[in-house]
């Protein structure tokens, strides 16, 4: 593995980098300054066990691919740069895997913290990820706390950017 950046320090932070980072406007820090950046979430004011427990709750899919745990960090950069912050460690329950989808995690912790912790995670925060979720549609559902939908309208319009793109591929 060749570091393509300091925040992308091995394959597994890669790997869950699509989904942690649309949390990267939130308020919260992603890991960046840790040993394990995109692995890891927390604030001062995170309750990371209301989390966990809320997490319980995920479809089968993601729940059955995530493991977290409950952790205490100190970022040296970045959001909440030397801070302590209570949070989470995601893993895969399988050795060498992470998540199939990765943006789905991202968009299921973006709604599960909305709802465990509105007052820090609030409207003004929620707005500014529409660059990044790039649909209305989107953050309307991660107001109302409706991750199936959510989940749901997210693969429905991956699978029409496949078909729109599918003419342009070079190759199949």
């Amino acid at each position: 593995w060749r570091a393509p950046s300091p925040n992308l320090p091995d394959w597994q932070s890669a790997a869950w980098y699509p989904g942690e980072c649309l949390l990267e406007w939130s308020g919260v820090s992603v890991g960046r300054g840790t040993e394990a950046p995109f692995q890891i979430v927390g604030a001062p004011w995170l309750e990371a066990d209301k989390v966990l427990q809320a997490m319980a709750e995920w479809p089968a899919p993601l729940h059955d691919e995530i493991s977290a745990e409950t952790i205490t960090f100190t970022p040296t950069r970045a959001t909440w740069e030397n801070q302590l912050c209570h949070g989470l460690r995601f893993r895969s329950p399988r050795p060498n895997h992470v998540p199939s989808s990765p943006v789905a995690f991202g968009l299921a912790l973006l709604a599960t913290l909305h709802h465990t912790h509105p007052n820090h995670l609030d409207e003004a925060l929620l707005r500014k990820s529409l660059p990044l979720l790039g649909s209305t549609r989107a953050l309307e559902l991660l107001r109302s706390n409706d991750l199936n939908a959510v989940l749901e309208l997210a693969q429905r319009e991956a699978q029409e950017f496949r078909a729109q793109r599918a003419p342009f591929l070079i190759y199949d």
